[in-house]
């Protein structure tokens, strides 16, 4: 969440709300396709490491995308090309 909350301070209002809309979207998602996984597993002692293996997986994915979506809103703002190949270097 701290990736969002990040990107909330630099967008302009409308961006705002599509942005938390897209993460309550994407939470949604996300939970529902990890119990998609781990169904397959129902009633095995497995099921639960698949279950948060798969949260943990699909988090780092997020937040990866989050962070590209960053560099882009940094960019928007007019930050100089070398501060963002910085960033992408984190």
């Amino acid at each position: 969440m701290n990736q969002v909350q990040q990107l909330l301070t630099t967008l302009k209002s409308f961006r705002k709300q599509k942005l938390i809309a897209a993460q309550l979207a994407w939470i949604k998602f996300r939970d529902t396709n990890c119990e998609f996984q781990r169904s397959r597993y129902e009633g095995g002692s497995i099921a639960f490491t698949i279950y948060f293996g798969c949260l943990e997986n699909i988090t780092k994915l997020r937040t990866q995308q989050l962070q590209e979506l960053k560099i882009k809103v940094y960019a928007e703002v007019e930050i100089p090309e070398y501060w963002v190949v910085n960033l992408r270097k984190r």
